[in-house]
């Protein structure tokens, strides 16, 4: 191995108690990292999520994930209680391509996943043309196989450097082994990360934005009943009402009967569309899904009439 125990030295490489607590909760976050991502792929492929173009971001995300945690559990951690590196080099370096490219994977598809979510919140009709199943396969797979024969490369042509944890700093951080020359790391993935940054930085306060405001017209819509609406409620009417907000689009069928009184109807029904819909372009299935939606209502208020 790079760095052993010195027999002479049995002082130095006697753990305390200290080094036992750390190391014990340490690997206790990594055994959790790796049973939860290995049980969340299990429910993404067991459930069939992977059709859907956000899920297929998030299995790779935890699939990278969860190499995270394969190498920190078995490679950065142990030495903080065995006190010197338990791996020979050539072991090392494999650890290290796998980390370099789970991190690339984290990285893409942190901002991928970000990008994703703005476009769902800001492009609600055009989002499933635009955002497809298809596309961020192809995007995941060329992310995983372009990094992967980079790292191979670079462990191939053994090119610096190695990160191990650091004799110096009792192996509690991390470092680079050799580090002090020309380290091509740094070059490839210093761009990824500044870039990954402001992609967050950028799309999250935006996302969170929208979120918010569409759940404010959300809430206008239920909680804000015209009040020339219900100027002659009965009080039986009144309770039902406070029984169940919904109902009171079947309050209004009930109400307005005449074709006249039908067209006001018509029209604050064009305004709950507009609202939920915003000024985002309506497709014909966006139509159709609205009206579905519609039905299923009015037969949960019948039953809860019934009821």
């Amino acid at each position: 191995s790079i760095s052993s125990c010195n027999t002479i030295n049995s002082e130095y490489c006697r753990f305390n108690a200290v080094d036992l607590f750390v190391f014990i909760g340490l690997e206790s976050l990594g055994i959790t990292a790796i049973l939860g991502n290995i049980s969340l792929i299990i429910v993404f492929v067991k459930n069939n999520y992977i059709n859907k173009a956000s899920f297929i971001l998030i299995l790779s995300l935890s699939v990278a994930d969860l190499l995270h945690g394969v190498v920190t559990t078995f490679y950065f951690y142990p030495p903080i209680i065995f006190k010197r590196h338990q791996f020979s080099s050539f072991i090392m370096r494999i650890f290290n391509i796998v980390d370099w490219v789970a991190w690339s994977i984290t990285l893409t598809h942190m901002s991928a996943i970000c990008i994703d979510r703005l476009f769902a919140v800001t492009m609600y009709g055009q989002y499933a043309t635009l955002i497809t199943a298809k596309r961020v396969q192809i995007y995941s797979i060329m992310c995983w196989l372009i990094f992967s024969s980079i790292n191979l490369v670079f462990f191939i042509f053994n090119f610096c450097c190695i990160i191990a944890p650091l004799k110096e700093h009792d192996y509690y951080s991390f470092g680079y082994l050799n580090g002090n020359g020309y380290n091509i790391y740094i070059l490839i993935y210093s761009p990824i990360e500044a870039i990954t940054i402001f992609i967050l930085a950028i799309t999250n306060p935006i996302t969170l934005i929208q979120i918010y405001k569409r759940w404010k017209r959300r809430l206008a819509l239920h909680n804000d009943i015209p009040s020339f609406l219900l100027y002659d409620l009965s009080n039986e009417e009144e309770q039902i009402l406070n029984i169940n907000r919904n109902s009171f689009w079947t309050y209004i069928k009930r109400k307005f009967s005449n074709p006249r009184k039908q067209l006001i109807l018509a029209s604050a029904m064009l305004i709950e569309m507009s609202i939920k819909m915003g000024s985002q372009f309506i497709t014909t299935q966006n139509i159709k899904e609205f009206t579905i939606r519609k039905k299923i209502n009015r037969q949960q208020q019948r039953v809860m009439m019934q009821v």
